[in-house]
């Protein structure tokens, strides 16, 4: 069931046009995965988005794991999906999960307009720098941070719950 949703989440990322997500509310799990597989996402002050999966012993499975990293980096993933916390609007935007924060009113005119204004498939907005080169774009810096990720997880587990040291397996292939 999870290779057929990433199907379908991959050939809705394949759209020959710009696709945003309007997001009002919660979005969580396969709605986040499915958020991630557009273009752009734009949401609401009340938005809620996360990966919660891990907290139920099981992992985003159509393709979270692999869009979420590429989107707004690795560090930031590692964390959002191990822990499987929720964030609101402004930490979304601020991490650039979310590329505006608009009114509930005008969040359907806002998501038109922002696909109106990029015609063409957008970029990731990846963090980029020094400080993402070192963690993510080297393998001593993934080898470091997967490694200092693990250390958490056997601390935090004490080994008893498989699906976050697993989720961290399936990150670290991105």
């Amino acid at each position: 069931m999870a290779r057929h949703g990433q199907r379908v989440f991959q050939q809705w990322a394949d759209l020959p046009f710009p696709v945003v997500a309007a997001i009002n509310g919660h979005c969580l799990g396969g709605g986040l995965e499915l958020a991630l597989a557009c273009d752009a996402r734009l949401g609401t002050p009340d938005a809620q988005l996360g990966l919660p999966e891990v907290k139920l012993g099981i992992l985003p499975g159509f393709g979270g794991t692999q869009r979420l990293p590429r989107l707004v980096g690795l560090a930031q993933s590692v964390d959002l999906i191990l822990s499987g916390r929720i964030l609101n609007a402004d930490q979304a935007s601020r991490i650039g999960l979310l590329d505006k924060v608009t009114a509930a009113d005008d969040l359907l005119g806002q998501s038109l307009a922002f696909a109106r204004d990029h015609p063409r498939k957008m970029e990731s907005k990846r963090r980029t720098g020094w400080r993402a080169w070192l963690l993510e774009g080297n393998p001593l810096g993934r080898a470091i941070l997967f490694n200092k990720a693990r250390k958490m997880l056997a601390r935090r587990t004490g080994g008893h719950y498989p699906a976050p040291v697993r989720a961290l397996e399936v990150i670290s292939r991105t």
